[in-house]
């Protein structure tokens, strides 16, 4: 669903965060937890439309800045079989997951109904 949408972004965010240090260590923890938003908000919401599923992965797309910016932005040193850390830790812990609410929050400061 909205995968052409979503390709579109993944490009786009690409683009933007390229040129920040160490990305070619963290490039694919950056994009697993976005792939990893956008199938999380989908299942909380599976009415979505194309412009809110792309808000939310932005959304987290600022959160992995924020992290990078205060220097807690974790990443697996060696990633078996397409691992990242968001797919062993975050799920165990729940640290740091925006919850439906606080992307529905984000979405609506921005004047959009969710």
């Amino acid at each position: 669903m909205y995968s052409a949408e979503l390709s579109w972004l993944f490009e786009s965010l690409r683009d933007a965060f390229t040129d920040l240090e160490g990305y070619g260590f963290w490039k694919e923890e950056f994009f697993g937890r976005l792939g990893n938003s956008a199938s999380r908000y989908l299942t909380r919401n599976s009415r979505t439309s194309a412009k809110t599923l792309l808000l939310a992965v932005v959304h987290e797309a600022f959160c992995i800045l924020e992290e990078m910016e205060a220097g807690e932005f974790q990443v697996l040193p060696v990633s078996i079989n397409n691992a990242i850390y968001d797919d062993i830790f975050r799920e165990i812990e729940s640290e740091g997951l925006a919850d439906s609410a606080e992307v529905d929050e984000f979405i609506r400061s921005l004047g959009i109904t969710p």
